[in-house]
């Protein structure tokens, strides 16, 4: 599956979330039950042990919350088994990575928010640039501080 075509979905001014197709094909408010994992995918769920199998983590995180996140970059924030959130961050991004803020504004339009993220890492601030809010779509945009580039987009 060629999820990079999202691109167009998102851009589209009818945009609507549930038509986005990310990892396994899946979509928003999709269950995870039937998606074969590879072993290559990181799982995280509320109440995890530690050092415990995948397919144990995989199988908790269908009855819990948490995360599961893939090779390429790709999340999905999972409740009670259903995917209620897709991160796209690094390779996930495909072409969309390539465009700044000025270009996603003239495309979308103006976020309905925009805040700046600083993150503390022991005693040093970071910056981890603009996050533009997309209230209508469900999605948030973060750009790269030093390139104005696309970092990652959350949509729910």
């Amino acid at each position: 599956m060629n999820y990079y075509d999202n691109e167009e979905i998102i851009f589209n001014s009818e945009f609507q979330s549930k038509k986005l197709n990310f990892n396994h094909g899946k979509k928003i408010n999709e269950s995870i039950v039937d998606i074969k994992l590879d072993g290559t995918e990181d799982i995280y769920y509320k109440g995890e042990s530690e050092n415990e199998q995948i397919d144990f983590k995989f199988q908790n995180l269908i009855k819990k919350s948490g995360w599961i996140h893939f090779n390429n970059g790709a999340s999905f924030k999972i409740n009670k088994g259903l995917i209620k959130e897709v991160k796209l961050y690094n390779d996930s991004l495909g072409k969309l990575k390539h465009l700044n803020s000025d270009e996603i504004k003239s495309k979308i339009g103006k976020p309905s928010k925009i805040e700046h993220d600083i993150i503390t890492y022991v005693f040093d601030p970071v910056d981890e640039g603009d996050i533009y809010h997309f209230k209508d779509r469900h999605i948030s945009i973060q750009f790269d501080p030093d390139t104005d580039k696309i970092k990652e987009i959350r949509i729910k």
